[in-house]
């Protein structure tokens, strides 16, 4: 599942390529191992950014703190229940 995120404030990507849209896409276990392998809040939250955007570290270093803000507040939702299986039944534990 992905979701199309729109930027307040577009930016040039290190090729300079105006962004203004971002895909953020579902967060992998693997993207959290990658994840806690970072120190801080700030940079586990910067890491997880970069992964689901699919962001190199200096086009995330380019971005306006407001969708900075807008996006780690729309990542912390992929954490929250989804939605029940297509089948009805509720997932196996």
């Amino acid at each position: 599942m992905t979701e199309t995120f729109d930027l307040a404030y577009p930016f040039k990507n290190e090729d300079g390529v105006v962004v203004d849209t971002l895909t953020l896409r579902r967060p992998t276990v693997g993207d959290l191992t990658l994840m806690e392998n970072e120190n801080g809040t700030h940079h586990r939250s910067r890491k997880l950014i970069q992964l689901v955007a699919e962001l190199s570290p200096k086009d995330l270093d380019a971005m306006d703190v407001i969708d900075w803000e807008r996006i780690n507040d729309k990542v912390e939702t992929f954490f929250q229940s989804g939605p029940e299986p297509s089948d009805g039944k509720p997932a196996a534990k």
